[in-house]
Protein backbone atom coordinates (compact mmCIF):
# COMPACT_ATOMS: atom_id res chain seq x y z
CA UNK A 1 0.00 0.00 0.00
CA UNK A 2 1.62 3.73 -0.85
CA UNK A 3 2.10 5.81 2.00
CA UNK A 4 1.33 9.49 2.10
CA UNK A 5 4.55 11.95 1.89
CA UNK A 6 4.63 15.09 3.75
CA UNK A 7 7.26 17.82 1.97
CA UNK A 8 6.53 20.50 5.10
CA UNK A 9 5.73 19.81 8.70
CA UNK A 10 1.92 20.37 9.49
CA UNK A 11 1.57 20.19 5.65
CA UNK A 12 -1.83 17.71 4.51
CA UNK A 13 -0.63 14.76 3.15
CA UNK A 14 -0.09 13.82 -1.16
CA UNK A 15 -1.51 10.97 -1.85
CA UNK A 16 0.25 9.05 -5.28
CA UNK A 17 -1.65 9.60 -8.24
CA UNK A 18 -0.96 6.10 -9.35
CA UNK A 19 -0.14 2.83 -7.30
CA UNK A 20 2.76 0.74 -8.69
CA UNK A 21 1.39 -2.97 -9.75
CA UNK A 22 3.33 -6.50 -8.71
CA UNK A 23 5.69 -5.78 -11.85
CA UNK A 24 6.29 -2.32 -10.65
CA UNK A 25 4.35 -0.40 -13.82
CA UNK A 26 1.81 1.97 -13.17
CA UNK A 27 -2.02 0.58 -14.04
CA UNK A 28 -2.93 1.94 -17.67
CA UNK A 29 -5.85 4.02 -17.69
CA UNK A 30 -9.01 2.43 -18.37
CA UNK A 31 -11.91 3.81 -20.52
CA UNK A 32 -14.46 1.41 -19.20
CA UNK A 33 -14.99 -0.31 -16.54
CA UNK A 34 -14.20 -3.78 -15.40
CA UNK A 35 -17.55 -5.17 -14.61
CA UNK A 36 -20.11 -5.96 -17.42
CA UNK A 37 -23.00 -4.60 -16.25
CA UNK A 38 -21.65 -1.22 -15.44
CA UNK A 39 -19.06 -1.13 -18.84
CA UNK A 40 -22.28 -2.13 -20.65
CA UNK A 41 -24.06 0.66 -19.31
CA UNK A 42 -21.38 2.88 -20.14
CA UNK A 43 -21.21 1.94 -23.60
CA UNK A 44 -24.64 2.34 -24.25
CA UNK A 45 -24.59 5.75 -23.02
CA UNK A 46 -21.81 6.86 -25.16
CA UNK A 47 -23.45 5.42 -27.96
CA UNK A 48 -26.62 7.68 -27.59
CA UNK A 49 -24.60 10.50 -26.99
CA UNK A 50 -22.90 10.16 -30.12
CA UNK A 51 -26.35 9.65 -31.88
CA UNK A 52 -27.89 12.44 -30.81
CA UNK A 53 -24.99 14.67 -31.28
CA UNK A 54 -24.84 13.01 -35.43
CA UNK A 55 -28.54 13.65 -34.93
CA UNK A 56 -28.58 17.32 -34.35
CA UNK A 57 -25.55 17.61 -36.93
CA UNK A 58 -27.93 16.44 -39.41
CA UNK A 59 -30.82 18.15 -38.23
CA UNK A 60 -28.48 21.35 -38.64
CA UNK A 61 -27.55 20.23 -42.06
CA UNK A 62 -31.34 19.81 -43.34
CA UNK A 63 -32.32 23.16 -41.43
CA UNK A 64 -29.40 24.88 -43.39
CA UNK A 65 -30.30 23.47 -46.94
CA UNK A 66 -33.71 24.06 -46.57
CA UNK A 67 -33.37 28.40 -45.28
CA UNK A 68 -30.83 28.14 -48.32
CA UNK A 69 -33.53 27.21 -50.91
CA UNK A 70 -35.16 30.55 -49.75
CA UNK A 71 -33.19 32.26 -51.48
CA UNK A 72 -33.32 30.71 -54.97
CA UNK A 73 -36.65 32.35 -55.82
CA UNK A 74 -35.27 36.04 -54.52
CA UNK A 75 -31.87 35.12 -56.82
CA UNK A 76 -34.36 34.76 -59.74
CA UNK A 77 -35.90 38.19 -59.31
CA UNK A 78 -32.71 39.97 -58.30
CA UNK A 79 -31.00 39.22 -61.77
CA UNK A 80 -33.72 40.10 -64.03
CA UNK A 81 -35.09 43.22 -62.27
CA UNK A 82 -31.39 44.48 -62.79
CA UNK A 83 -31.71 43.74 -66.14
CA UNK A 84 -34.82 45.22 -66.42
CA UNK A 85 -33.75 48.28 -64.77
CA UNK A 86 -30.68 48.71 -66.97
CA UNK A 87 -32.60 48.13 -70.07
CA UNK A 88 -35.22 50.96 -68.84
CA UNK A 89 -32.35 53.37 -68.46
CA UNK A 90 -31.06 53.03 -71.92
CA UNK A 91 -34.57 53.56 -73.31
CA UNK A 92 -34.57 56.62 -71.45
CA UNK A 93 -31.44 57.74 -72.18
CA UNK A 94 -32.81 57.21 -75.94
CA UNK A 95 -36.17 58.90 -75.63
CA UNK A 96 -34.66 61.55 -74.17
CA UNK A 97 -33.44 62.61 -77.89
CA UNK A 98 -37.00 63.20 -79.22
CA UNK A 99 -38.55 66.36 -79.57
CA UNK A 100 -41.09 67.85 -77.64
CA UNK A 101 -41.93 64.47 -75.74
CA UNK A 102 -38.70 63.11 -74.90
CA UNK A 103 -38.35 64.85 -71.22
CA UNK A 104 -41.71 63.77 -70.14
CA UNK A 105 -40.74 59.85 -71.56
CA UNK A 106 -37.43 60.24 -70.02
CA UNK A 107 -38.66 61.00 -66.90
CA UNK A 108 -41.22 57.91 -66.82
CA UNK A 109 -38.81 55.59 -68.30
CA UNK A 110 -35.98 56.69 -65.36
CA UNK A 111 -38.96 56.21 -62.42
CA UNK A 112 -39.35 52.79 -64.09
CA UNK A 113 -35.70 51.87 -63.98
CA UNK A 114 -35.32 52.96 -60.28
CA UNK A 115 -38.25 50.77 -59.48
CA UNK A 116 -36.37 47.76 -61.16
CA UNK A 117 -32.99 49.12 -59.28
CA UNK A 118 -35.45 48.88 -55.72
CA UNK A 119 -36.47 45.90 -56.70
CA UNK A 120 -33.39 44.13 -57.65
CA UNK A 121 -31.84 45.47 -54.07
CA UNK A 122 -34.33 44.63 -52.10
CA UNK A 123 -33.85 41.09 -53.89
CA UNK A 124 -30.03 41.08 -52.78
CA UNK A 125 -30.64 42.56 -49.15
CA UNK A 126 -33.44 39.49 -48.80
CA UNK A 127 -30.74 36.90 -50.12
CA UNK A 128 -27.91 38.05 -47.35
CA UNK A 129 -30.78 37.98 -44.76
CA UNK A 130 -31.33 34.58 -46.20
CA UNK A 131 -27.73 33.49 -46.25
CA UNK A 132 -27.18 34.73 -42.60
CA UNK A 133 -30.59 32.76 -41.16
CA UNK A 134 -29.07 30.01 -42.78
CA UNK A 135 -25.77 30.11 -41.36
CA UNK A 136 -27.25 30.97 -37.54
CA UNK A 137 -30.13 27.97 -37.65
CA UNK A 138 -27.70 25.00 -39.31
CA UNK A 139 -24.45 25.94 -39.50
Amino acid sequence: MSRATFDHPGQQPHWPLHTPCQSGYRDPMKIYADTPRLRTRQIVIDAVFIAWVVLWIRLGVLVSSLVEKLGVPLRAVREPASDFAGALSDVSEAVLRLPVVGDELSKSFGSAADAGRSLAAAGARQGQSVNRLAILLGG
